[in-house]
């Protein structure tokens, strides 16, 4: 190899090791969300509450313990004290999930990044080539002249 080569093939080093980072990287995309299930069922017992909650509201009095008394709260006070700490649960998932996105996404910037590197870097390594290979002839045809 030449020593005029060295500087290509480095780059093209660096290409390598930037596409096979990019490839790492996938791999690590590609995780069970487990934070998403947990949104979906607390949201579904939140509404559930608060439609039972509503119709609490047009339901006479003298029925509104035998509701409640059906869904197992013994007062209106321990029903609401549940949907509370149902709503913070589903705040808490939801925050869990806003979290867990925001790691994938920060991964998949990594992924994206390390692909245009290797991609400007194999850029770089073919003009490097190209120019190698198109002063070479030059050369000859000026030492010829």
């Amino acid at each position: 190899m030449k020593l005029s080569h060295i500087p290509t093939v480095a780059i093209m080093c660096v290409s390598a090791a930037c596409s096979a980072a990019a490839i790492g990287l996938v791999g690590q995309q590609f995780f069970v969300e487990r934070s998403a299930g947990e949104v979906v069922v607390d949201t579904a017992i939140v509404e559930r509450m608060e439609s039972v909650a509503d119709a609490i509201n047009y339901i006479p009095d003298d029925k509104r313990q035998a509701l409640l008394t059906a869904y197992g709260y013994s007062s209106r006070q321990s029903f609401d004290d549940a949907l509370r700490r149902q709503r913070g649960d589903l705040n808490r998932a939801l925050s869990r999930r806003a979290t867990e996105l925001s790691r994938g996404d920060e991964r998949l910037a990594a992924v994206l990044a390390a692909c245009a590197l290797a991609a400007v870097v194999s850029i770089v390594g073919a003009l490097a080539l190209c120019g190698a290979a198109s002063r070479r002839p030059l050369s000859r045809a000026v030492a010829s002249a």
